[in-house]
């Protein structure tokens, strides 16, 4: 079996992504995970600086609260994310996490200037000037700070006597949220300077696009994971989950109960902790007792489901009008936005973001896209060695892109109409430029879960039996269609057999509709001429009439005889 692609110039990069040395048999482990959302946990904010920053974009982040998260999903995840297209390469097409997944789920904008500015140093006078302290030796490595430290001298401060005061705890608080939340590195401990100057003047934090910025972040930690000699990911992690879990049922928990006592008289609609007109829906899954299924099982496993994924397990559009009537008007303010074909910057990151590739995730058929470039080089752009210089002039076309990016956006397509068939253009289009499987045939026992032994992958047959089935019941369907009368009635019979069989195991595994084939509908009740059953009455009862008095008139001749 070939796992694609069969056209590999778009999958250029395929011989180094990690999905091609699992399918020639070497085991990759999970990737280890290089959040600080355990550190997020332990920061207690000052009422004043919490007051503060509740007034900025930023009101969600402070929302949220500690998640463990799934290394097992998130390494299937990137194992099918490809940096050719910043998409992840499902059963059924593209998907990704857009601009429109940020401001939902984070509640962050999306207009504004981008996260860019320079990097020429002079990192502890900064964080005199701006954050009114001087780190330790031990705190700060050349643009790196330590984020014990901002916990150690900036958490629960009882008074604040001064606006300057006041204004160093804010930086240090959202200092703390990037390191932590939005744009943590590999360290493992500490946040980059870089973001500092950014927050110099307060006024104008909403001036900035956030909400972009975080993606951008997104998008390279995506890309770099895809490597064969990457053991370990960070960036917002937090994000990708949640996107998973709004829109994937592998791997997604069940809300049981909320972990804390609901406010009297405040109503929750989407079950949980969400505060209506305040919140993004991200906090939704935060607070809350959460019941685990398939995910706990390992990373084998849910490779495993995603390879056999069908499309009634995605969920194109879960941002429904019912949903989006209970956040704050921040997470719709920028929905003009979501679908621009533009860079996404980060001071060194500049990654495109491609709507274009997965617009049924905005309402909208999906037609072939154009192709794409994720640039190479753009990605081989690093802050490693403490790199110092100025990404505004660096990126100064990628910045005038993203300025003018209104001009460049995907105009609304024909409705989606529903779950796509094989006959489909772009079914036929992507099935040949994807890669159509992770698992290895080789791989058929996996022993390292305690509770689940021998556990057998079978996405590979589960493909087999697709593929099988739509060519038979095609060339069988195609065969009765141009069948002579004469053909033996025997014959005529194994052929419909043949079809049915192959028909029935598209429909029973979910992939009915790659042969556009529509569950039969009852038969229709007769229809009936009422003008004539109303004749018949009226005839019916004229005969009833005549018999009757037929009958009396016999009863009185035998009387009179």
């Amino acid at each position: 079996m070939d796992p694609g692609p069969d056209d590999g110039k778009i999958l250029h990069l395929q011989s180094t992504h990690r999905s091609q040395a699992i399918w020639e048999g070497e085991e990759l482990k999970p990737l280890t995970l290089r959040g600080h959302m355990k550190a997020f946990k332990a920061f207690k904010v000052p009422e004043a600086v919490l007051t503060y920053v509740n007034n900025t974009q930023f009101r969600g982040i402070t929302r949220f609260c500690y998640v463990p998260l799934d290394a097992d999903l998130i390494t299937a995840l990137v194992e099918r994310w490809r940096q050719e297209t910043h998409t992840f390469h499902l059963p059924f097409g593209e998907a990704t996490v857009t601009l429109q997944d940020v401001a939902m789920l984070f509640g962050l904008r999306i207009s504004g200037r981008p996260v860019t500015g320079s990097s020429e140093g002079g990192w502890l006078n900064l964080c005199v000037r701006l954050l009114g302290a001087t780190p330790s030796i031990k705190a700060i490595k050349g643009s790196k700070l330590k984020l014990t430290w901002l916990h150690d001298n900036f958490q629960n401060v009882a008074n604040i006597n001064s606006q300057y005061q006041l204004h160093c705890h804010v930086r240090a608080y959202l200092l703390y949220l990037f390191g932590a939340l939005l744009f943590p590195d590999k360290s493992g401990s500490t946040v980059s300077l870089i973001y500092l100057p950014l927050l110099e003047n307060l006024d104008q934090i909403d001036d900035i696009s956030w909400g972009s910025g975080v993606l951008a972040c997104l998008y390279r930690n995506l890309c770099e994971a895809t490597k064969v000699d990457c053991f370990e990911i960070a960036g917002p992690l937090l994000l990708l989950q949640l996107w998973s879990w709004e829109r994937v049922s592998i791997g997604r928990p069940d809300i049981v109960r909320s972990r804390v006592p609901r406010q009297a008289g405040v109503a929750y609609p989407l079950g949980s902790q969400v505060l209506t007109g305040l919140d993004p829906l991200g906090c939704k899954w935060l607070r809350v007792q959460r019941g685990f299924k398939d995910h706990r099982l390992g990373l084998v496993v849910i490779r495993d489901l995603l390879d056999k994924m069908v499309e009634l397990q995605f969920i194109w559009q879960p941002y429904t009008p019912s949903v989006v009537q209970h956040l704050s008007p921040i997470c719709v303010q920028d929905q003009a936005e979501w679908t621009v074909i533009a860079p996404l910057i980060c001071f060194e990151m500049v990654e495109w973001h491609f709507p274009n590739r997965c617009t049924r995730q905005f309402g909208w058929q999906q037609m072939i896209p154009e192709m794409g470039n994720t640039c190479t080089r753009l990605h081989g752009i690093s802050r490693k060695g403490d790199w110092s210089g100025n990404y505004e002039t660096m990126h100064q076309v990628s910045i005038a892109k993203w300025e003018n990016r209104m001009s460049n956006i995907v105009e609304p397509g024909l409705p989606f109409r529903g779950l796509m068939n094989f006959e489909d253009e772009y079914f036929e289009w992507y099935n040949a430029i994807t890669r159509r499987i992770i698992t290895p045939l080789s791989q058929t026992v996996n022993d390292d879960y305690e509770d689940h032994h021998y556990y057998y992958p079978t996405a590979a047959d589960f493909q087999i039996l697709t593929q099988t089935s739509m060519v038979t019941y095609n060339t069988t369907q195609e065969m009765i269609s141009n069948m002579p009368d004469d053909i033996p009635l025997a014959q005529y019979a194994m052929i419909e057999k043949m079809r049915n069989m192959s028909l029935n195991s598209l429909v029973n595994t979910g992939q009915g509709h790659l042969i556009n084939y529509q569950e039969p509908r009852p038969p229709s009740p007769p229809r009936y001429d009422f003008r004539h059953l109303a004749h018949r009455q009226q005839v019916m009862t004229q005969e009833s009439e005549e018999a009757e008095s037929s009958q009396r008139t016999r009863k009185k001749g035998k009387k009179h005889n």
